[in-house]
């Protein structure tokens, strides 16, 4: 014989329990039939209605614990978006991203201002410097607005 055991106030189910394997059952359990543990087993049910012996998937996490899940799930999102800006660049070439757009608004300032990384990127890649810093600047321009929509969204769905 089946039996199920579960909380008497929410019908939360505890566990499942057959009198030919357990020696030892919990005293609050109702008596189901082999069809219905099969069904309540292959849907996952944690929840019984006990007076209809009907069988469920029910959400107990509290309203605190939604609200963390919800924030949660929106933080990880909002990173999901963040990191797709930038999942073409290698973390190497992000890495240097603050140095490259330090150094271009130094070199705008001051065309002698020491730019040892965009010297050395200009050299590798034979790019004249002034078009170097201008893209440098513009990505970082581009980068850091599509970054505020995302993070903007972000703030705006937090309660």
């Amino acid at each position: 014989m089946k039996r199920v055991n579960y909380i008497e106030e929410t019908g939360k189910i505890l566990g499942f329990y057959d009198d030919e394997i357990h020696k030892s059952i919990p005293k609050i359990n109702i008596t189901i039939t082999e069809d219905e543990w099969k069904k309540a087993i292959n849907m996952k049910a944690n929840h019984i209605e006990v007076n209809t012996k009907t069988f469920s998937l029910k959400d107990f996490r509290t309203p605190d614990e939604l609200e963390i899940d919800e924030l949660e799930n929106i933080k990880n999102k909002t990173q999901v978006q963040i990191e797709t800006l930038t999942k073409d660049y290698p973390s190497f070439e992000k890495d240097t991203f603050w140095i490259q757009e330090l150094e271009a608004k130094e070199y705008k300032k001051d065309l002698n201002a020491d730019t040892q990384f965009i010297d050395a990127l200009c050299e590798s890649r034979g790019i004249e410097k002034g078009v170097m810093v201008d893209k440098i600047l513009s990505n970082a321009a581009a980068l850091k607005v599509a970054t505020a929509k995302i993070v903007g969204s972000y703030q705006a769905n937090l309660k």
